[in-house]
């Protein structure tokens, strides 16, 4: 049983082939579509051509579905699909191998993998970088403080930014100096 379009008669496979073979035809189909893809011709009873000769092909049902991925005879997993040919009874089925389709998001996906890897490198380094920035002149301000609590009136900061950090520094710098002058003066009064 071949499908059939209303007004027309129904045809055969074999009348597609002598309407549309030549050598040139199949070998330019080859070139446009491309060498790993499978262009045929067909219809729901199963009867296949690729236009020079009569090849196996899919089983499609007319109500079926129209993307079908399926184990070809030469053990390559395919993915095709099928679509009737309007104003004819003939079916179209292209198909490609699986792997051709999945390389360029294999690759994508690789590509996405690597870019986020580096992004999250170059994010931590950065990340510690600005740590550093801030964690080291803090570091140097509370062990200033720190000295100036246990006695060592002497103890400054040497943090000098143009930055917040410098400001404090600075800022504590300035608290330490006149610490400083007020234990010396009361230091002075005393011994005096």
């Amino acid at each position: 049983a071949c499908a059939t379009t209303p007004g027309m008669p129904p045809a055969t496979i074999t009348d597609l082939r002598g309407q549309l073979s030549s050598a040139q035809a199949t070998q330019l189909i080859g070139e446009l579509i491309g060498s790993d893809v499978t262009l045929l011709f067909g219809n729901t009873a199963g009867g296949w051509s690729d236009l020079s000769k009569m090849v196996p092909g899919p089983v499609v049902a007319a109500k079926g579905p129209t993307v079908i991925a399926y184990k070809a005879q030469d053990g390559s997993d395919r993915v095709g699909a099928w679509t009737p040919m309007k104003t004819t009874p003939w079916l179209i089925w292209v198909d490609v191998r699986k792997s051709a389709i999945l390389a360029p998001a294999r690759r994508f996906l690789d590509t996405m993998a690597w870019t986020g890897l580096l992004i999250l490198i170059v994010g931590a380094l950065g990340a510690w970088l600005i740590s550093r920035q801030i964690t080291i002149p803090l570091r140097e301000v509370a062990l200033a403080a720190n000295g100036i609590s246990e006695g060592d009136y002497s103890r400054r900061s040497t943090v000098s930014r143009e930055n917040e950090m410098g400001f404090l520094a600075d800022a504590f710098n300035d608290m330490a100096n006149q610490i400083d002058d007020s234990h010396r003066e009361i230091e002075g009064r005393v011994t005096a």
